[in-house]
Parts: C-alpha cells; structure tokens; sequence
C-alpha cells in the first residue's frame, strides 16, 4: 500500500492500483477532475443542507472519503469486493469521517434504500443500474453518471451500444456530443418508468470517459415532458449536415445533396446544460484551472444548437479559417455560433454547412 493525495483527502492505494485487471481495488489518478467537478456539483446543488449520498462502487473509497469530507453528508458506500470494503473503511478512519460501508451488489444496495445523491461510476458501462439509480433518487435529488465505454458510445462497436442502451451509435467527428445524448435518453428513458422526469444540469466530456450531473423530479407529468426530448440525429455522410428531429420512431430520409442518412439514437434532443447551474458550480471552484476552463466552455455552449462541427473536418482541403473568425462571421449573418467543451476545434452553431464553408 501507498498513501496518495487528493484534493483536501489522503488514501491507501494498491500499488498497482491503476491495473484493474491485476488490482481488486482501482484508483485512477486520470479520474480526479471527474471527481472535482462532482463534488462541486453537489455542493453547488445542496449548499450546505444536510444530504444522504450513496457511492455502490466504491473501491478505494476516494469518492466517498470526499463526499464525507467535502459535503454535509452522510455517506453510504458498498463494493462487491471485500478488499474494497475494507479499505474503503481505512481511509475513511485515515480522514477522520464516518461512512456506512457495506459488502453488496449495487443494483441490490440500491434498490433497498432511497438517497439525494446517487454517483454510478463504475468500471465500464453504467446501463445495467440506471433503473436502480432512477428508483431510489429523492424527489428533486441528483443523479451523477460516469460512463467509460467510450468505443460502444461513440460507434466503433454499434451492437454494443444497442445491447446496453437501446441505441444505435454513429462514428462522426461529433460522436462524442451523440454518446453522451444516448447516455442521456437511456436514463430518461428508465426514469419515465418510475413515473420521474430529468434535466442535466451540466455534462462533461474528457479523455476516455463521459460524466453526468441530473437533477431528478417525480411526477407522472413531468416524465411524460421529459419524453418530449427524445429523438434522433440524422448525419450525411457525404457532405456533413446533420440534423436532430423529434420523435420515437426513426425516418428514412435523403440529404438535399441526395444521400441518405445515417441515423443515431433514439437519444436525447434536449439542452445538455443549466446555464445558472454551471455558474454556481464555477463559483465553488478553488483554482483548478482546468476545471475553470472547461464550465467557462459550458457556459458559452450552454443555449447553444445541438451537435458541432471540426473545423478541420469541415474545411478539409481548403484553408481553415481560426475558430474566432468563423464564430464572428457566422454571428455577422444572424447565425448562433460558440465554441464546445466537446472538442477545441469544435463550434456549435444553427448555420447549415454550406454556410459555414463559405467563410474566408
């Protein structure tokens, strides 16, 4: 065991802690600004009220000892792994706080209680505990996502991606945007079931993994509501429009360049971010410059059109214009454009293509 450093927590790690495969507990350094921008997210959503959090993967315990740490919280963790539980336990005692720890199966765990916060961050796909996670969120609680499964949610493996979310996947320059749009309708999906409706307060997309922030509200209606942001994408892949429409059954559609599309979801169609949320959560920011510059990013893209466009995939053989200029332009024309946390040489914007291509 070594001992390691984390924003205001120290924990035991394995010292292969970053080999899965070969480690029973997995620590991810990579993972520590997922891990700040879900804290912030919480203490910007609860304040200072007294909230009940579950973390049901807990391993080293780091996501719990910071929950404890870091919020008003009672926090309950549970691991499969006996080894996880116990050190989750030691860390917790090397911190100085109380946590409730328990040897159970998530979906198990979950299903038993009810929580204001729920984080699902386990190793791979988190669809097999969204239906557990919806049911035992509060009324107006939040609901924290990580999904790693970046090659079945971004196209390079479709069947995957329709066998764990019930949603066909599209290999574009934007399939970053989409995967997290199907992330977002399967969980809507399994929180109408439960007669609850949700809204993401903010979504990040870094390095290998997606994470979500979803404030959850019960009520028969308001799910029926939430059904309305679901539908589908629709790319050409001969000239790059795309378009999102509505609906719970897919068309088969021509581009006007006479192609036909190809379509991704259903997925969700709605906004990805809470403008005044994002700014809350940048409020509670303690000098992560990296974590200042990505909600900065949110904020702009928060009204933002959905989907972007690469700018080197747009102007692919032609001269590339820089970033500022095409947003300039493109405003100049009446068009919305702003750029993405999604990729820096991404832009949203209403224009079609064609519009975008002109630009000098």
């Amino acid at each position: 065991m070594k001992k390691i450093t984390e924003s205001s927590v120290e924990i035991y790690v394995p010292e292969n802690h970053e080999k899965p495969q070969r480690s029973e507990v997995f620590y991810n350094p990579r993972m520590t600004l997922n891990r700040d921008i879900s804290v912030a997210s919480a203490k910007a959503y609860f304040g200072n009220k007294k909230i009940e959090v579950c973390d049901p993967f807990c391993a080293t315990g780091i996501r719990a000892v910071r929950y404890a740490k870091e919020l008003n919280a009672e926090v309950f963790a549970s691991d499969i792994s006996h080894r996880a539980v116990k050190l989750t336990e030691k860390n917790a005692k090397l911190n100085k706080v109380k946590i409730n720890v328990f040897r159970e199966n998530a979906n198990k765990f979950l299903f038993s209680n009810f929580f204001d916060l729920i984080d699902l961050d386990p190793f791979g796909t988190p669809a097999p505990f969204f239906e557990a996670a919806v049911h035992s969120v509060k009324n107006r609680g939040m609901l924290g996502i990580t999904a790693t499964d970046a090659t079945a949610l971004c196209g390079v493996k479709p069947k995957v991606c329709l066998r764990n979310y019930g949603a066909v996947s599209l290999r574009t320059e934007y399939c970053h945007e989409i995967a997290i749009r199907i992330l977002l309708g399967a969980v809507a999906r399994a929180a109408t079931k439960f007669e609850k409706a949700i809204k993401p307060l903010l979504v990040l997309n870094d390095q290998h993994y997606f994470r979500l922030q979803i404030k959850v509200e019960h009520g028969a209606e308001k799910a029926n509501k939430c059904l309305e942001n679901i539908g589908f994408v629709y790319h050409c892949p001969k000239c790059g429009a795309r378009k999102v429409e509505r609906g719970f059954i897919a068309k088969s559609e021509k581009c006007s360049c006479g192609a036909h599309f190809k379509i991704a979801g259903p997925l969700w169609i709605g906004k990805l971010f809470d403008k005044k949320f994002c700014k809350k959560v940048l409020g509670e920011d303690r000098g992560n410059k990296k974590l200042e510059k990505l909600l900065n990013l949110m904020i702009e893209e928060a009204n933002a059109p959905a989907l972007y466009y690469n700018v080197h995939k747009t102007f692919k053989g032609a001269s590339i214009p820089k970033i500022e200029h095409i947003i300039k332009k493109l405003k100049e024309k009446g068009f919305k454009a702003t750029r993405t946390h999604f990729n820096p040489l991404g832009i949203k914007t209403n224009a079609p293509i064609n519009k975008i291509r002109e630009i000098k």
